[in-house]
């Protein structure tokens, strides 16, 4: 960098002038920054001028420069290369210029939620050889949009392009690859995350590339759009039009030994946990039309829930509520459910500002009940039952600008060694947007496969979830803990990054699911639980008064009343998938063509007399 006497010279492979005022000068691919100029005016003349971008593997911060000067409100300049950005963020504060710029360790550091993103040439170094993304353009594409909300600006750099022939980036690539590295493949990725808009070409000399412009399926008014996390914490107790999502991954095999558990689980839970309104004078309603629900399931469990699922779709509808059913294999225990949304199903997420999981591994909720004082001998009973909220906004409104994740206890153990506080992934969690946009870019929730150890994927999926949420700078809570009464604001656990993985940790962060006799833990806090390893005399009472209105709702469900039409999730279908042909399909032609035969063969006859 040179101090000029009008202007700041920076010289390199970006080489340009930015002047007194702002103003930048390029020399150097003077078309093709030209056309990305008019790329960036015509999204800025779409979305207005609050309009923020984030410029991914931004070398010297050209694109940077020229965004804010088109007029951009608030650019992020994002590289891995520390000098670089050193450039960056000099230029940046000796014109007093608000552009933010950060360190970026790409398929790791988190995008900054902005309105466009913009991505130079880093497809074919990203792909599969500097990024653990395993040769899937939709892993990389999900990484860079999961923060975006209006449209993705990516320059694609063909097989053919100078740079690849030189170097030969794809042919370095571990193998096998999901994705074939051609331009058919990025676009059909391209095509799931939203709209191509435009493409335009920015080849020159031995460079083969192309700027797609995507408008994103999730795109909404950028007016409406929370942008500050204390906004949507707020937002979570008691804004106007707040919506929450829960996810619960049913059994997905009827070869578990088990099977009966989770499914006695997944019925108790269809027909206490959904929301509903139906009953105005149930305690258990307050804040419930704030929620849908996503059941997660496969193709060999489904059939056996149907009836249930039906019912609960029923009673969901009288909050407006809804009640989704997404198909997945048998495969990666419950971590599978969050890929397939995170992977093929985000548009699903982007409406919502907070997620709720859990599993069939719990029995609830138990609580709260319209139950007699002295079913609850614990200190916390003294609450009144009529203030008692839908079951899911106890976690959700413990969720704050700090607080991301929250969950029903924080383990201190660990498997591999490592040890690390973290929400047990067994147990209800609960996310905000912020949260939630960490986990899509974190590594935590990933495609498994049949050698990935189940002690391996604990440490990446259930330690890594929380220690994704911490790295960022954010708390993970819990509402347990021994001998204490949690509330919206006064967590059980609450641990950030300096005390989540330093030991000594305290005695009572444990996994209370072992635990088998009655502990210091408030009765109405028993909501739900791991029956097949704890069994207390408080859990036995809770489960037996809920046995009675369990029996209720099941009769009326048998018998027929407010079933509806189950609704699907879908999702794209592998290359794999799409090649094979289902069993049924196939012999659903065989019946078809044998039924022609017949047909062929009974004209024949009648001919021949």
């Amino acid at each position: 960098m040179q101090h000029l006497e009008s202007a700041l010279h920076i010289g390199g492979y970006q080489s340009f002038d930015v002047a007194l005022n702002g103003s930048v000068t390029y020399t150097t691919q003077t078309s093709k920054y030209d056309r990305i100029q008019g790329v960036l005016a015509g999204l800025l003349q779409e979305t207005g001028s609050s309009t923020t971008l984030a410029d991914v593997g931004c070398n010297n911060g050209l694109v940077s420069f020229l965004a804010h000067r088109l007029g951009f409100s608030e650019v992020y300049a994002l590289d891995h290369d520390k000098p670089a950005i050193e450039v960056v963020r000099t230029v940046a504060s000796e014109r007093a210029l608000p552009i933010h710029t950060r360190d970026f360790d790409f398929g790791k550091t988190p995008i900054p939620p902005t309105d466009v993103v913009f991505v130079g040439a880093l497809i074919h170094w990203v792909f599969c050889l500097t990024a653990d993304f395993g040769g899937s353009f939709g892993r990389v594409l999900n990484y860079l949009t999961a923060s975006a909300r209006y449209a993705l600006v990516v320059e694609w750099v063909d097989g053919t392009d100078g740079a690849i022939r030189k170097f030969h980036h794809i042919d370095k690539c571990a193998k096998p690859l999901e994705d074939e590295y051609t331009q058919a493949a990025f676009e059909a990725a391209l095509t799931r995350i939203g709209t191509i808009e435009r493409r335009v070409d920015v080849s020159q000399e031995n460079q083969m590339r192309t700027i797609f412009v995507v408008k994103l399926r999730r795109a909404r008014g950028l007016v409406d759009w929370t942008h500050s996390a204390a906004a949507s914490s707020a937002s979570a107790s008691q804004g106007v039009g707040w919506r929450g999502l829960i996810v619960y991954t049913g059994p997905s095999t009827l070869k578990d030994t088990r099977f009966p558990v989770y499914a006695r689980n997944l019925r108790f839970f269809l027909r206490h946990g959904v929301p509903s309104c139906s009953d105005r004078d149930s305690t258990t309603h307050e804040g419930a039309g704030r929620f849908d629900l996503v059941v997660s399931l496969s193709n060999e469990t489904l059939p056996r829930f149907a009836t249930n699922l039906r019912c609960a779709a029923r009673a969901a509808m009288s909050c407006s509520s809804s009640v989704r059913v997404l198909l997945r294999e048998n495969r990666c225990y419950d971590m599978d459910t969050l890929r397939l949304l995170f992977e093929h199903a985000g548009d699903v997420l982007d409406g919502y500002d907070a997620l709720v999981y859990l599993n069939c591994g719990q029995l609830g909720p138990l609580l709260p009940l319209r139950a007699p004082p002295q079913l609850l001998p614990l200190a916390a009973s003294s609450v009144a039952p009529k203030t008692v909220p839908f079951w899911a906004l106890r976690f959700t409104r413990m969720l704050s600008a700090r607080r991301k994740m929250v969950g029903q206890m924080i383990n201190c153990g660990g498997k591999l060694g490592l040890l690390q506080a973290h929400v047990g992934s067994e147990g209800p969690w609960a996310v905000d947007q912020e949260g939630l946009r960490i986990l899509r870019q974190s590594r935590a929730i990933f495609e498994c496969t049949s050698t990935t150890k189940r002690d391996e994927l604990i440490v990446r999926y259930e330690l890594g979830m929380s220690g994704s949420i911490l790295r960022a700078g954010h708390s993970i809570a819990s509402r347990l803990r021994l001998d204490q009464t949690p509330t919206d604001v006064t967590p059980g656990f609450d641990f950030d990054q300096s005390q989540a993985f330093s030991q000594p940790f305290p005695k009572d962060c444990i996994d209370l699911w072992w635990v088998k006799k009655d502990v210091g833990v408030p009765a109405d806090e028993y909501i739900f639980w791991k029956v097949t390893h704890m069994n207390n005399a408080t859990l036995s009472r809770l489960q037996r008064h809920s046995q009675v209105q369990d029996a209720q709702l099941a009769s009326s469900c048998k018998a027929g009343k407010g079933k509806a039409r189950l609704q699907f999730i879908a999702r794209e279908r592998t290359p794999k998938q799409r090649k094979s042909r289902p069993a049924h399909s196939r012999g659903f032609i065989v019946f078809l063509l044998l039924c022609l035969g017949c047909l062929v063969a009974l004209v024949i006859m009648a001919c021949r007399r």
